[in-house]
């Protein structure tokens, strides 16, 4: 018997609301570039007059509509560093719970009441969608939308009756947050269309529905870049055509597979597996692989561009796992004892809770503490240079002081320059020569504060000595560090 809260929808909404609003003081790590540099820095460049904008919106291949609701919230409410950092973080946090809710509805809705409690532990219980629910970047407010799509979607009327096109609403939500959407709804529109007899009504429906978004991303692109353009077009030229994604990393054609799906699984992988066997979920299974094949093509891979297919997978796992409590789960004829969700929940429990809570409080947290040290300490006459990979830490959006900063750039060579080197490649190949040549002969140009991964202070420490800075704040960033990263972000000062 479930509990009788369980049963009210409201309690539900409210308790996925509670848990993705403890996620915005649990989550204090950096996880991509994009949840500061594609969304809070855009904001921050439109509400205040100053914050970097990337290569992306110079080149005008990015929607507006993600970063400029930041931008309005940040105009709206009083001006503050914590308003600037926290309110965007509970606006995508709220999105986020609206998600999870029709997700919660949506296997309701195909597989039943007694569903209820296995969806919700589910949900609750996914560390990539505990890890990435209140981050600022526009792969969750895509799922979102996509999850609220995937509720109104009409999986299983029969043919005879006219389909709904609701869903077509948040498909294009969702295409307005990301373009690569497409490769989620293309499928399902082409399946509703061929299960509909009335093809007039679907035909005009999508003729409405899809000039209503269009008007919006025209006009919201004209607003904010002064000049008509399509943006998805920009998008999909510089991105797909181009394989521009492979500049900041290659992988191999079946990483999704054997590193994508595991991680943003964990330990649901084994319900999610065991659902082939489950003939009325094959549909979701043929549309996560139609995805998973699709990003496969392309040779830049990330976890988070699998976050669409997420709530499905979930919404699988709970139909397994309802299977299993009621005995009717079999495996190549072998029934499987009900007692095996204790295992499978206390299992997903042990695993994801400690991963979590790593995840979100110590790997990669030290990109976040320098910056937030930075913020409380420099002054209107600091400048500040940031020896590090390209994007490694939030900026503008995060400091709030309209002073001097710099980083190294990584933009892609679009004008197709023989022997191209980016400035962050050329500066980790000779350091000390590239800051000679950049400052020490310049030396009015000297920051008063530098910031680096503690992995690179023996290639600059002469320069360092040479100008009078002096080690001012160290902060733990990861037990794992990557190329061109360390163990601990170092401040120096002069």
């Amino acid at each position: 018997m479930s509990p009788d809260y369980l049963k009210n929808n409201s309690s539900i909404f409210f308790i996925i609301l509670l848990a993705r609003f403890a996620g915005i003081f649990v989550i204090k790590t950096s996880f991509v570039p994009d949840e500061y540099w594609q969304s809070l820095e855009v904001a921050h460049n439109r509400a205040f007059g100053y914050g970097y904008l990337t290569w992306e919106w110079k080149k005008k291949i990015r929607n507006c509509l993600y970063p400029s609701i930041f931008s309005i919230l940040y105009q709206i409410f009083p001006d503050s560093r914590y308003t600037t950092i926290f309110l965007p973080k509970i606006l995508q946090a709220t999105l986020s719970s609206v998600g999870d809710f029709f997700t919660f509805k949506l296997s309701i809705k195909l597989f039943g009441e007694k569903c209820r409690k296995w969806m919700l532990f589910n949900l609750l219980s996914s560390w990539f969608l505990f890890y990435c629910s209140s981050r600022t970047i526009s792969n969750m407010a895509e799922t979102s939308f996509t999850a609220c799509g995937y509720y109104f979607y009409p999986w299983n009327e029969k043919r005879h009756r006219r389909l709904s096109c609701y869903y077509m609403w948040f498909a294009g939500a969702s295409l307005l947050m990301r373009p690569t959407a497409v490769v989620v709804w293309l499928p399902l529109y082409l399946y509703h269309f061929w299960r509909e007899k009335d093809h007039s009504y679907i035909l005009r429906s999508t003729l409405g529905i899809g000039y209503a978004i269009f008007i919006t991303l025209m006009s919201s692109d004209r607003w904010f870049y002064g000049e008509w353009v399509v943006t998805p077009y920009q998008f999909f030229v510089l991105n797909w055509s181009n394989d521009i994604g492979a500049f900041y990393g290659q992988h191999s054609l079946l990483w999704y597979f054997y590193a994508g799906l595991p991680v943003l699984l964990g330990i649901h992988l084994v319900p999610f597996a065991m659902g082939i066997t489950i003939a009325p979920l094959r549909k979701f299974y043929l549309l996560i692989l139609f995805v998973v094949f699709v990003f496969s093509i392309l040779s830049h891979k990330e976890f988070r561009f699998l976050l669409p297919i997420l709530p499905l997978a979930l919404v699988i796992c709970s139909s397994v796992m309802n299977e299993i409590s009621t005995g009717r789960m079999k495996i190549f004829k072998h029934k499987v004892n009900k007692y095996f969700n204790t295992i499978l929940m206390y299992g997903i429990l042990l695993v994801n809770i400690p991963f979590s809570l790593y995840m979100g409080l110590f790997h990669q947290l030290g990109v976040i503490d320098a910056t937030l040290h930075l913020a409380n300490s420099v002054s209107e006459k600091s400048s500040v240079l940031f020896l590090m990979p390209c994007h490694s830490t939030p900026y503008y959006s995060y400091i709030h002081k309209n002073i001097t900063m710099k980083f190294l750039t990584c933009e892609p060579n679009f004008n197709n320059t023989q022997y191209y080197e980016e400035e962050a490649d050329s500066f980790f190949q000779y350091p000390s020569f590239w800051l000679h040549q950049n400052y020490e002969t310049k030396k009015a140009l000297l920051p008063s504060h530098i910031v680096m991964f503690d992995s690179l202070f023996s290639h600059v420490m002469k320069f360092l000595q040479r100008n009078g800075y002096h080690l001012c704040y160290s902060t733990f960033h990861s037990h794992f560090p990557e190329k061109r990263t360390g163990s601990n972000v170092n401040i120096y000062c002069r």
